[in-house]
């Protein structure tokens, strides 16, 4: 059996899970603690999983029964326990820790596994589904984008990142020379591309990239969001798990952007050094592409 609560939003969770699937033995099961998330966007074959929403039972579990019993019996050896590794200055590997323990339950500790390292993604993406009537409200909101353009989704983070910081650097929020540069670079190699912003900040968007023609802005739900960016065929990601996912599910990649450095970007510093997908075009946040 395998113990883990997870933690984050969309996106962390979907890496959690995947890593969950992948380091689970043949008919192991897996109890998913606070992962209501996940489970309200897709759909999975849940055999051998057991998902736990109730806030009751999650917050005893986070309160006193992860510290004052799981963790201590995983340091004696009773039960396993896994971590993912990290390097000397903290930043997260695509690799874990795993001790075995004398029972057959394996407590997961709390990390986000945010790279295709960690799992077999082709695997995994074709067991994941999103939920058909997310399926079908972004399919209604790109009906009207004409045939002959390419579908490319530019996903702009702002929101809790305008506060976040990275090596003591306040914002971690990608300037908007990033994406105008992008954008650049997708209208030279891509036909007739039409943009479609997904943000947490609409109005925002509608104020720095008025410019960037032809468009649409998406005001749905996150889950609805993710759904568009699966239905697109080339993409401009933030340093976001969300959608790192969003271009993960897409079924044809044509075309993928990703910002350099990812959190660190203001110091030219990895904050994740494995989380770049395979098939992702890197380019410096300050306009320099690799």
């Amino acid at each position: 059996m395998i113990v883990f609560m997870a933690d984050g939003r969309l996106g962390n969770q979907i890496f959690q899970f995947a890593f969950l699937k992948q380091f689970a033995r043949k008919n192991e099961i897996i109890l998913c603690l606070n992962m209501a998330k996940f489970f309200d966007v897709f759909e999975y074959d849940l055999e051998g999983v057991i998902n736990c929403s109730n806030r009751y039972i999650i917050y005893l579990m986070r309160k006193l029964v992860i510290p004052y019993l799981i963790v201590p019996l995983s340091r004696l050896g009773i039960i396993g326990y896994v971590e993912q590794k990290l390097d000397d200055n903290k930043a997260p590997l695509s690799g874990y820790f795993f001790k075995n323990g004398l029972l057959s339950i394996n407590f997961v500790n709390i990390d986000f596994f945010q790279s295709e390292f960690f799992f077999d993604l082709d695997s995994f993406s074709s067991n994941v589904k999103i939920k058909p009537e997310y399926r079908l409200a972004a399919y209604q909101f790109l009906d009207d984008i004409p045939d002959e353009y390419t579908k490319v989704f530019i996903h702009v983070r702002r929101g809790d990142y305008l506060l976040e910081y990275f090596g003591g650097i306040k914002g971690i929020s990608l300037p908007k020379r990033y994406f105008k540069n992008a954008v650049k670079i997708v209208k030279n190699k891509i036909k007739n591309p039409f943009f479609i912003f997904l943000s947490d900040d609409p109005p925002y968007v509608e104020r720095c990239f008025n410019s960037v023609r032809p468009k649409i802005i998406s005001r749905n739900s996150v889950e609805v969001d993710l759904a568009i960016m699966s239905q697109c065929t080339c993409g401009i990601i933030s340093n976001s798990s969300f959608s790192w996912w969003g271009s993960a599910l897409m079924e044809h990649k044509t075309l993928v952007i990703v910002p350099k450095y990812w959190y660190g970007w203001k110091q030219k510093v990895d904050s994740h050094p494995s989380i770049y997908p395979s098939w992702g075009t890197l380019i410096d946040v300050n306009g320099l592409s690799d």
